[in-house]
């Protein structure tokens, strides 16, 4: 859930955070879906080419620190 009234921050944010996914040879494509009843909760889906790969390789690189860094501001957890 994304604070009210901070939504188009955030799509704003995840665009800028998704060139990193573009970037990375582990991601295989990724889609961002908004409530059509809660304004401020989104699904974010990402494919990815394998565990490892999300896991070893993204997640261990500088492109996963400075995508998180763009989109962990939003996270709001219930």
């Amino acid at each position: 859930m994304i604070a009210n009234r901070q939504e188009k921050q955030f799509e704003t944010d995840y665009g800028r955070a998704a060139e990193y996914l573009d970037s990375s040879p582990h991601s295989l494509g990724y889609a961002l879906a908004r409530s059509g009843k809660k304004k401020n909760r989104y699904v974010m889906l990402i494919g990815w080419d394998s565990a490892e790969g999300h896991l070893q390789g993204f997640r261990q690189s500088q492109d996963f620190a400075t995508f998180f860094a763009l989109v962990k501001p939003h996270f709001q957890i219930d």
